[in-house]
């Protein structure tokens, strides 16, 4: 969703017009977009690692167990990139649709045949 709304948002509230004539190119429009959503995902994926090892440090704390946090890097990085690659997708499928409510509707029909 993130993604669909980084690329879409613009076009429903018609404040597209500020960028492309402050850059005609649309290229350097659309690695900004890329850029910032991918940001913004490393951003929210990195915010959850803090919330989760806060919870398993509560969690000890309250069962009063020594537990040790030994995370498994490779689910790590394979979580971030992931997000990445789902945030990436909602981006290039906004800039398809340009709609915000088209795309989401859509995003979530794929998303259901292919679970």
């Amino acid at each position: 969703m993130l993604g669909i709304i980084t690329a879409c948002n613009e076009w429903s509230q018609r404040t597209a017009l500020i960028p492309f004539t402050q850059e005609p190119r649309r290229l350097r429009v659309v690695l900004a977009k890329l850029l910032s959503a991918a940001a913004l995902g490393t951003i929210a994926v990195a915010l959850a690692w803090v919330m989760a090892l806060g919870a398993f440090l509560i969690l000890a704390a309250l069962t009063g167990q020594s537990l040790n946090p030994d995370p498994d890097w490779g689910q790590l990085a394979g979580g971030w990139l992931t997000q990445l690659i789902a945030v990436l997708q909602g981006v290039a499928f906004g800039l398809a649709l340009l709609s915000v409510p088209l795309v989401i509707g859509i995003w979530r029909v794929l998303m259901r045949e292919v679970k």
